[in-house]
């Protein structure tokens, strides 16, 4: 290892293939197009409740 003007060690550089491969893109873009998938579920099972009547015989009305 190297030491810089001070003395102090200094951490061997990595070469930018190694930097972009450690932020792990396809995993991140994986995660978020499934955290999407959810979301969109989720919503469209919301707005199917509101949708159907409920238990006690009236509608109700979605807010805008």
């Amino acid at each position: 290892m190297k030491k810089n003007v001070i003395g102090h060690m200094l951490a061997p550089k990595e070469p930018i293939g190694k930097r972009i491969s450690n932020l792990h893109l396809l995993a991140r873009f994986v995660c978020l197009v499934l955290a999407l998938v959810i979301w969109l579920a989720v919503v469209d099972m919301q707005s199917k409740n509101e949708e159907t009547p409920s238990s006690n015989g009236t509608t109700t009305e979605a807010t805008a």
